[in-house]
C-alpha cells in the first residue's frame, strides 16, 4: 500500500501536466472521510475511515465530460487489546512478555469512469456526478506488536481472509475553488460490490452483493489554473 500510492500520484501528476499543455486540463484531489457498510454481516460491516486520491482530465471540446480515476483505502474494524507472549527456555520456568494484538479489516479500491461536470472551469462552485467500474481488495488480518523503545514493532502477522471483487462506484460532489489552482472538495460515495464472501453464521459462508455508503472532504489542485 505504501509503495503504490506515491507511484500513482506521480503518474497522475505527469498525465495532468501533459494534458493541460495539449489543451485539456485536469485536477488531482486528496480526500478523507468515512465509510458505512449497508447490511448485517460478520465481516467488513463496521463503519470506518476512508482515504481517496482522485484524478480527473477534462476532454477538449467536450467540456461536460471528464475522465476520472481514483485509488483508495478504507479500514472498517480495528480491534486492539493487550495480551502476553509466552517464552519457554529448557530448564527454566516460562516467562510472559506483554504484547498487543490488533485485528484489522481493510479495503483497497481503484476505479475508472466518466464524470459530468461544470462546462467551465471559471465557476467558483462546480457540482459533479460520476460513475465508474473498478476492483475491490478486502483483507482481514491479525498483527501482534511489541513495545520496543518508543514505538510498537510488528513481531508476527496472520491473514485470516483475502478477497478480490469487482464492482462499480457512483459519486456526487462539489468542488469550490478559493484560488486559481486550489480548492476544497466534498463528495458522497456509493460502492456496489459483487460476490463478496460474507459470513452468515459460524458454519455458513456465501458470496453476496455488498453495498457501502461514504463521504470524503479534501483538497483539490487544478493543473494550469483556471482560465
Amino acid at each position: 500500500m505504501k509503495k503504490r500510492i506515491p507511484f500513482i500520484v506521480v503518474l497522475i501528476l505527469i498525465a495532468g501536466s501533459n494534458l493541460s499543455l495539449a489543451g485539456a486540463f485536469g485536477e488531482i484531489a486528496i480526500s478523507a472521510g468515512g465509510i458505512f457498510p449497508q447490511g448485517s454481516f460478520a465481516r467488513y460491516a463496521d463503519p470506518g475511515g476512508m482515504l481517496t486520491i482522485r484524478g480527473t482530465v477534462h476532454i477538449p471540446n467536450m467540456e461536460m465530460f471528464v475522465a476520472w480515476a481514483d485509488f483508495g483505502f478504507a479500514q472498517f474494524a480495528r480491534d486492539e487489546f493487550d495480551t502476553y507472549k509466552k517464552t519457554e527456555i529448557p530448564g527454566l520456568p516460562p516467562f510472559y512478555e506483554p504484547i498487543t494484538q490488533v485485528t484489522k479489516e481493510d479495503m483497497i479500491t481503484g476505479h475508472i469512469g466518466l464524470q459530468l461536470a461544470s462546462m467551465t472551469k471559471r465557476a467558483l462552485f462546480r457540482p459533479r456526478a460520476a460513475l465508474g467500474i473498478g476492483f475491490y481488495l478486502f483483507s482481514h488480518e491479525i498483527e501482534w506488536k511489541e513495545d520496543v523503545g518508543d514505538s510498537m514493532v510488528v513481531i508476527a502477522s496472520k491473514s485470516l481472509d483475502s478477497k478480490n471483487c469487482w464492482g462499480w462506484r457512483a459519486t456526487v460532489g462539489l468542488d469550490m475553488f478559493f484560488s486559481p489552482q486550489w480548492g476544497g472538495s466534498f463528495e458522497m460515495v456509493y460502492d456496489h460490490v459483487f460476490n463478496l464472501r460474507q459470513n452468515e453464521s459460524i458454519n455458513e459462508t456465501t458470496n453476496r452483493t455488498s453495498r457501502f455508503n461514504g463521504f470524503t472532504i479534501g483538497l483539490i489542485y487544478m493543473f494550469g489554473g483556471k482560465q
